[in-house]
C-alpha cells in the first residue's frame, strides 16, 4: 500500500512539474504600447514614413535600422553611430506623437 502511495504521488508531483514547464510567456504580446508599426511623418510636411518598434527592441525608420529602449514616456532610438536620439512620446488610442530633442514633432497612426 504505501508503494502504491509513493507511486501516485511521484506521478502527481511529475504531473504537477509538466504542467509548470509547459505554460511560458506568450512571446508575441507587445511589452510596449509602442511596439507595431506606424506610418506618418514630420507635422507640417507632406510626406509618409514608416516607423516600426519591433517587441525585441528593434526597429526601422524608413530604410534605417536601429535599436531602441522606452522609460516611462522617452525612448531612445540608437542607429549605431555612437549619438543615440531620445524622444518624448505619446500614445493616444491609435496615434504617436513623438518629439525630439530639438522641439520637432513627428505624429504616426497605427497600421
Amino acid at each position: 500500500m504505501k508503494t502504491l502511495r509513493l507511486i501516485g504521488m511521484t506521478l502527481f508531483m511529475v504531473m504537477l512539474a509538466v504542467n509548470f514547464t509547459a505554460c511560458s510567456d506568450d512571446e508575441d504580446e507587445p511589452n510596449s504600447p509602442i511596439v507595431g508599426t506606424w506610418v506618418g511623418g514630420e507635422v507640417g510636411f507632406n510626406f509618409e514614413e514608416t516607423l516600426i518598434f519591433n517587441n525585441n527592441g528593434t526597429g526601422q525608420w524608413d530604410e534605417d535600422s536601429f535599436n531602441y529602449t522606452t522609460n516611462s514616456n522617452k525612448v531612445v532610438i540608437d542607429y549605431g553611430d555612437g549619438d543615440p536620439e531620445t524622444w518624448t512620446y505619446s500614445i493616444s488610442s491609435n496615434t504617436l506623437n513623438m518629439t525630439a530633442e530639438d522641439g520637432v514633432e513627428y505624429r504616426f497612426t497605427k497600421k
